[in-house]
């Protein structure tokens, strides 16, 4: 335990499971006020270890969470936690956000074997090492001292002091989240609105990003309100022409012609019953066309994965692989098809699957509308109307959904009882496969793992 300068008592406990440290029941750190509550800020995860293996399987020498022996108050609200498990000493701000760790297991100098104490005096950290009955003291670098020193201006509301600490430390180092949330933080507070977005966008802050975009969409607004206007109005006017050229185009090539067939996709959604049976009764649509609206949704989904706007996009773009979006679609259409196909075969089902297959690229038109009109909106839209992102969003599945279950009952000519037991069906097949691709994912690993450990066991023998 230990009492901060505000009278707050800091505590460790080591007293739990861990399946309550990974439940999230158990709480390693805590920071007590006179009343016994537990009042410490956890904006980031102040719990040492985040990513560790697991300590019911894994083989790794140092596995499972942090065992949090000690704690140690430093300046302005900073603290510092001590772990027994790795001999690692992590140091974190008021808020519960890692600044920084050090330390480690081993004999070398500066490792810790068996840590049982931590404190801190005058920018030096001093553990006690059982295993080697020794104190190591840890002097502060120049890095270190920024953060104290940025806290302390901080606590002072001395905001100028606090913007050139915190250029410091990005001069240190450029990837330091905190330091680029607090350069936005500062820009905010000027009234410069461009810069704060910047500096947000690169700590991920989509909070406070949003808080900055919606006084620069207002200026803008503002100042090209006249052009806007235009802008929107001219889009109709495209939009609404083009769509007029479209239907003129599509009733000269006629109904069996590619393009009669793409435009029947717009009868479908509207009128899905009716659109479903000509589908299959009519031949109203064709497998190059449910082809082209697969390949749509595929571009869909990687142009979402891409375009959408910062405050919606929880994609990491920087290791982004449009692969996976390709793989995820087309995976998922094909284990439909494959799988309605086996279904119905054997519930007496009149539709081939040609006909599954056509009906089911059908049914992914509102997937492709609704997603682009989010990805568009998106663009505009701050975090307090995040709303209509989502249910544009899930608008776009549901429908898409409601038409997938409109197709089994139209192409294999079921009643809505029948059609919801073949879906239930459908279903529970479609689990069995996920479950048996990750089980020989799984055993594949296994094996790969037992014969590079063999080959290794064998080449150190040889």
């Amino acid at each position: 335990m230990e009492i901060d300068d505000q009278g707050f008592l800091f505590v460790t406990s080591t007293a739990f499971t861990y399946w309550e440290y990974e439940s999230g029941k158990a709480q390693p750190l805590r920071k007590l006020n006179a009343k016994g509550n537990d009042v410490l800020t956890r904006m980031g995860n102040p719990s040492g270890e985040l990513d560790y293996p697991d300590s019911k399987t894994s083989r790794a020498t140092y596995k499972g969470p942090s065992s949090l022996v000690d704690v140690a108050a430093v300046e302005y609200g900073i603290y510092a936690v001590l772990d027994q498990n790795r001999g690692r000493i992590f140091v974190y701000n008021s808020d519960g956000e890692l600044l920084y760790e050090f330390g480690g297991p081993g004999d070398i100098n500066g490792g810790i074997t068996t840590a049982v104490a931590l404190d801190y005096l005058n920018g030096s950290f001093y553990t006690l090492d059982s295993g080697k009955n020794q104190i190591n003291i840890y002097g502060l670098t120049e890095y270190g001292k920024l953060f104290i020193d940025v806290s302390k201006a901080a606590a002072a509301l001395d905001y100028a002091t606090e913007e050139s600490v915190w250029n410091k430390i990005i001069n240190e180092n450029s990837n330091c989240v905190l330091a680029m949330r607090g350069l936005g933080t500062a820009a905010y507070r000027k009234q410069d609105m461009e810069t704060a977005m910047k500096y947000f966008m690169a700590a991920d802050d989509t909070e406070n990003y949003s808080k900055a975009y919606v006084f620069v969409r207002r200026n803008r607004i503002e100042k090209n309100a006249v052009w806007l206007i235009a802008a929107v109005i001219a889009a109709a006017v495209v939009f609404v022409a083009l769509k007029r050229r479209i239907d003129i185009l599509a009733k000269k090539a006629g109904k069996e012609s590619f393009l009669g067939k793409l435009k029947f996709a717009d009868y479908v959604v509207f009128h899905p019953i009716r659109g479903f049976w000509e589908l299959k009764r009519e031949k109203r649509g064709s497998i190059a066309a449910a082809l082209t609206f697969m390949i749509a949704a595929c571009v869909t989904k990687i142009i979402s994965s891409l375009l959408t706007g910062f405050i919606f996009n929880n994609n990491d773009i920087n290791n982004y692989n449009l692969l996976n979006d390709v793989f995820f679609v087309t995976a998922a259409i094909v284990i439909w098809t494959v799988t309605q196909w086996c279904v119905t075969v054997l519930m007496n089902g009149e539709g081939n699957y040609k006909e599954i297959f056509i009906a089911t690229g059908y049914s992914l038109v509102p997937y492709i509308w609704l997603n682009m009109a989010a990805v568009i909106l998106s663009r505009f839209l701050s975090l307090e109307e995040a709303e209509v992102h989502t249910v544009l969003i899930a608008l776009s599945l549901l429908y898409t959904a409601f038409l997938l279950v409109l197709s089994i009952m139209s192409t294999h000519d079921y009643s809505l009882g029948k059609t919801l037991l073949v879906l239930l069906i459908i279903l529970i097949v479609i689990m069995l496969i996920l479950f048996i691709c990750m089980l020989i994912i799984i055993l594949t690993q296994k094996m790969a793992a037992f014969v590079t450990d063999l080959y290794s066991e064998i080449s150190l023998r040889i």
